[in-house]
């Protein structure tokens, strides 16, 4: 979560093209709060600079009221679009470029809401940012005790929501700029050298611009190097239909019932100690009965896609399989190759007791969904949420998708115009210093 001490706020002017709404079935007598009234969300940052797929980023969202002051009981709609896509300058994850990266709808009881993700790419990310709620707007003409008395709705109130867009700036990292400036001066010190000792040292025919045993050479690297692009192309290709197949053949054999012995992904972390079956309510039912603990059970698809949106849905019960309305869930997403978080929300559960939110995967490896139901403490704050209960973990596989042709044609090229320059530099200094040739000083002798 952000601290508010490591956060900083953005700048108010940038927030003036806030968009207020009105919402439909409100009282026209009672004219919606506009602008003018100081409601605004205001998004916070952590103080150190922003890193692409770096560590997770914690966001802060709270909706200010003229004073200043969080407004209660805010339903928070948001959407993290990637930077645009860049074709001649490509990001270490094209296929996410220009997509959406998460999708979450949240209540706020305090109006603030904390979540941390990944920003995988470097770029300008886009935060569509929506909060509905109910001011209390007390009338002048109505009582102050009619005002104070919670049994009695304001006729000053109307729904209202705001629609705010911010900006998120990731900077590239500078040892990316380091490498890109190497593999350049090598590539082009490598094809000066080679084009000034084929021009000095080989002997060729007149008008030849190189010898034809040079010539050949080139020829054939160029033909070797065409063939293993393809190689790996088509390689990689067939690589990712026989995946996807035997991902589809897994999934046939579990509903005829022909599941493997490890199905239930559960199983496949059993040196976790939290995964003991004795302790954990999942494994263990009778558990739940004894002490009344929340059962949580993560329902969707155990495979998904790079750079495609997955749905991840949560929902909490009691023993008895009530659905557990206002229950707060502590969710993290763990990339398992890199054993590192790449989200982190705590939510509450709806009257169905769900929890539901769509995000991208944009690295092919193993991740985990892990969920931890919690209980308010005395202060019923945030910070004094504590677990009430085990720890529910999901196994997702990360289904690969090779990036598309022209972004490693386009490499390819960088590659082979670096060394073509400095080919073209190494002939061109040689031929610069030949002497002149007997036919330039004919013209002199009459």
């Amino acid at each position: 979560m952000v601290s508010p001490g490591l956060s900083q706020t953005l700048n108010q002017q940038n927030l003036s093209q806030q968009n207020l709404s009105q919402q439909p079935g409100s009282s026209p007598a009672t004219p919606a709060p506009s602008p003018l009234t100081g409601e605004h969300i205001v998004l916070s940052l952590p103080s150190d600079p922003l890193q692409p797929n770096g560590t997770a980023v914690a966001l802060r969202l709270q909706t200010l009221d003229a004073d200043q002051q969080p407004i209660p009981q805010v339903r928070y709609h948001l959407s993290l679009q990637t930077p645009d896509r860049t074709p001649w300058f490509t990001t270490d994850f094209p296929l996410s470029e220009g997509t959406t990266l998460l999708e979450l709808s949240a209540l706020a009881p305090d109006g603030t809401l904390d979540l941390a993700q990944v920003l995988p790419i470097r770029g300008h990310y886009t935060l569509q940012v929506q909060a509905s709620f109910t001011p209390n707007v007390p009338d002048s003409n109505v009582p102050d005790s009619n005002t104070l008395n919670p049994n009695t709705a304001s006729p000053a109130s109307a729904p209202v929501t705001l629609q705010q867009p911010f900006t998120l700036i990731v900077p590239e990292r500078s040892v990316k700029y380091r490498n890109g400036g190497l593999w350049a001066v090598g590539l082009l010190l490598l094809g000066l050298g080679g084009g000034w000792l084929i021009r000095r040292d080989a002997p060729k025919a007149e008008g030849d611009l190189a010898p034809q045993g040079v010539r050949l050479l080139l020829s054939g690297a160029t033909v070797a190097a065409i063939v293993a692009l393809l190689y790996v192309n088509v390689r990689s290709e067939l690589g990712l239909v026989a995946s996807d197949h035997d991902h589809h053949s897994h999934g046939h054999s579990g509903e005829t019932g022909h599941a493997a012995p490890h199905a239930d992904p559960l199983l496949e972390f059993e040196s976790d100690p939290e995964l003991n079956p004795e302790l954990n309510p999942e494994l263990n039912p009778e558990l739940n009965l004894k002490t009344n603990a929340p059962i949580l059970r993560i329902d969707g698809d155990r495979s998904a896609t790079v750079g495609q949106l997955f749905r991840h849905t949560i929902t909490a019960t009691d023993p008895t399989g009530k659905p557990l309305g206002n229950l707060p869930i502590a969710v993290q997403t763990v990339d398992l190759d890199h054993d590192r978080p790449i989200f982190r929300y705590i939510g509450l559960t709806d009257a169905r007791g769900q929890i539901t939110w769509r995000s991208q995967f944009f690295d092919a490896a193993d991740h985990q969904v892990q969920a931890t139901p919690l209980e308010f403490g005395q202060s019923e704050k945030a910070t004094a949420l504590v677990p009430t209960g085990q720890k529910t973990l999901q196994l997702l596989e990360i289904n690969a998708v090779p990036p598309p042709l022209s972004v490693r044609f386009i490499s390819l090229a960088y590659l082979m115009a670096f060394f073509g320059i400095g080919l073209a530099l190494g002939f061109s200094l040689d031929r610069r210093s030949q002497p002149p040739t007997t036919s330039s000083t004919l013209g002199h002798n009459p």
